[in-house]
């Protein structure tokens, strides 16, 4: 994580900002190059042990196929989820000085010196101490620090952040939170809410009547919170689901569905701004309800991505839907316009297509 974190800070001080160059120069330095390499070595040990026995060509391969499908399985579905990404760095680090010296190396010291540093870097103490982090799978990387002189606590999620107490909270939360959710009714039968992209758990945090479901990808998101953020564990009527937020299907109808996976956007899923993920979302909405969406994006529509999204989300939420943005903007920004929280809101009401004409006029009456 420093040494990542190391190289795009890098990138962004020889002025390399865009992301679609980072994440190249990234992909072809530390993703190519070493999968390249075992490759040749793979060729180069069948070329040398066919002189021998033709049979061992096929017998390695077999063995450097299986190797393969075992090491992504067990990488990213076993070590990664249950001992943490930094310490599956340190295990392959030891299986890979491990295997090199049983095939002949011995260079002791830049072997120990490959094997401290791996250890020195992923520490679980110095990851806190540096970056506050408290949780690091193969879904997020969550950190919990201090904020506003210790009045307040963000919990961090893959660089997106989330803060419990609502003196403090971000400007799209409090608009969520002070038009939708504070005016649910406390009485009667209880709402239920949606919310996609559970984050901090901080939205609905006080409401201990209405019913909500928060859907994240990260199974160990409600314990972290809990330990770390949450002054107290979450009521009877919130439940946790774990499930991927465009695999959400079910047919209960919810009164208020809130969208909140993008926390920037250089974070945004990418199966999450298609059609057909929010015709799903709109099919979960029950009569009377309402879709509020998180978008982050240009506010003055300087970017295409901030253009085709509401073309997206237009598609499917003709009527009637509305866009806020969130905090000050320059509205004749045209370029390298900074991003804003862009909340589009939608109504489950009956379809109205009228309009008002120099012919045919009841605006007085309306």
């Amino acid at each position: 994580y420093i040494l990542i974190d190391l190289y795009f800070w890098a990138m962004n001080g020889l002025g390399i900002r865009s992301t679609v160059a980072q994440t190249f120069v990234y992909s072809l330095l530390l993703l190519s190059a070493a999968p390249y390499l075992f490759g040749k070595v793979t060729a180069v040990l069948s070329r040398y042990l066919h002189r021998f026995d033709r049979n061992n060509t096929g017998r390695i391969m077999a063995v450097d196929t299986v190797g393969s499908v075992l090491g992504s399985i067990l990488t990213t579905l076993v070590l990664m989820p249950f001992v943490g990404v930094n310490h599956t760095v340190m295990l392959i680090a030891a299986a890979a000085l491990l295997t090199a010296w049983l095939l002949g190396s011995r260079q002791i010291v830049l072997m120990l010196f490959i094997m401290l540093a791996a250890f020195s870097l992923n520490r679980d103490r110095l990851l806190f101490e540096v970056y506050h982090i408290v949780e690091n799978n193969a879904v997020s990387t969550i950190s919990v620090e201090e904020a506003d002189d210790g009045r307040s606590k963000i919990m961090m999620m893959n660089g997106g952040g989330a803060s419990k107490d609502p003196e403090f909270r971000f400007g799209y939360v409090r608009f969520v939170e002070d038009n939708f959710i504070s005016r649910l009714p406390q009485t009667g039968t209880p709402k239920k809410i949606l919310i996609i992209g559970a984050g901090g758990f901080t939205m609905g945090l006080n409401d201990d009547f209405n019913r909500y479901t928060y859907v994240d990808v990260d199974a160990s998101l409600k314990d972290v919170s809990e330990k770390h953020f949450l002054p107290e564990k979450l009521g009877d009527n919130k439940k946790f689901v774990v499930q991927d937020a465009n695999q959400k299907e079910s047919g209960e109808l919810f009164d208020l569905i809130v969208l909140d996976t993008y926390s920037s956007r250089h974070i945004i899923p990418l199966d999450l701004v298609t059609v057909e993920y929010f015709a799903r979302v709109k099919a979960r909405s029950a009569p009377d309800g309402a879709v509020v969406m998180n978008i982050v994006g240009s506010p003055s529509f300087s970017s295409p991505l901030s253009q085709k999204i509401d073309n997206t989300i237009r598609r499917v939420f003709p009527f009637p839907l509305g866009r806020q943005v969130i905090g000050s903007f320059d509205g004749w920004c045209r370029r390298g316009c900074p991003d804003r929280n862009l909340m589009y809101v939608w109504y489950n009401l009956p379809e109205n297509s009228d309009v008002y004409t120099i012919n045919k006029n009841s605006a007085f009456y309306d």
